[in-house]
């Protein structure tokens, strides 16, 4: 019998420690799934913000398998299109919406460098990396989770990544109930210049979740180690780095 790589990833993800641990012997070096692998469980219902193509979207779906869920949301219309082509059809447990998440729901322009969806935001950036590019303006739909009925309507939420290019506080603002009512284990990026681009810094994010009963923080790579805070991490580090945070 013949077996793609799609299809043998699926299997190995019913088993994602020894999925997980098998990849770290062959040398894998994209710490973001193997932190996936190692965090999440099959069952849980899994909440992505900031899908893009799908790639995650899609392992999520076989790691949380038959009996869990995963709700994408990805606010990019023609991103959103490729997502929904990339989505594995062999699973009913994944709900994509076309729609961004922000601490208030409407009709938001979002910036979209050329040939880099992955990289779209409300709020343009004052990098680098955004000096030469050419940027097209898109108008999407925002909503806020709260007020989201498919979500806020969820008898449990266990997990929610998070990756919107600087819009992560507004996003876990908009979801501040179901955060406290479920508790889930968030996985956060964040980078200094994103977050100035919107308004607020690395301590306001902290602060935020430690008022909702965050309070374990560790960053995500080689080798994944605990920190007292996102700010004091961000602190020494330059202005356009990013980082991915395993936050509870």
């Amino acid at each position: 019998m013949h077996f793609s790589k799609k299809s043998f990833e699926k299997i190995l993800c019913r088993f994602p420690l020894a999925y997980a641990h098998l990849r770290n012997l062959c040398g894998a070096k994209d710490w973001e799934k193997q932190t996936f692998l190692k965090t999440i469980r099959p069952g849980w219902t899994l909440i992505e913000i900031g899908a893009n193509l799908g790639y995650f979207t899609n392992l999520f779906q076989s790691i949380v398998g038959s009996r869990g869920q995963v709700h994408a949301f990805e606010p990019v219309p023609s991103t959103f299109q490729q997502l929904q082509n990339t989505l594995s059809k062999s699973r009913n447990n994944c709900t994509p919406y076309n729609l961004g998440t922000a601490n208030e729901a409407g009709e938001v322009i979002f910036h979209v460098p050329l040939n880099d969806h992955g990289q779209a935001t409300m709020s343009p950036h004052d990098c680098k990396s955004w000096k030469s590019r050419e940027i097209e303006e898109v108008t999407c739909s925002v909503i806020k989770l709260d007020e989201f009925t498919p979500i806020c309507s969820l008898t449990k939420i266990d997990f929610i990544k998070i990756d919107v290019e600087g819009a992560e506080l507004p996003s876990l603002l908009g979801a501040k109930h179901i955060l406290r009512k479920h508790k889930p284990i968030l996985f956060v990026e964040a980078c200094k210049a994103w977050m100035k681009s919107f308004g607020y810094n690395a301590e306001e994010l902290d602060a935020f979740l430690r008022s909702i009963s965050y309070s374990k923080f560790e960053v995500v790579g080689r080798k994944p180690h605990s920190i007292d805070s996102v700010e004091s991490f961000l602190r020494s580090k330059g202005e356009e780095d990013s980082y991915n945070f395993l936050i509870s």
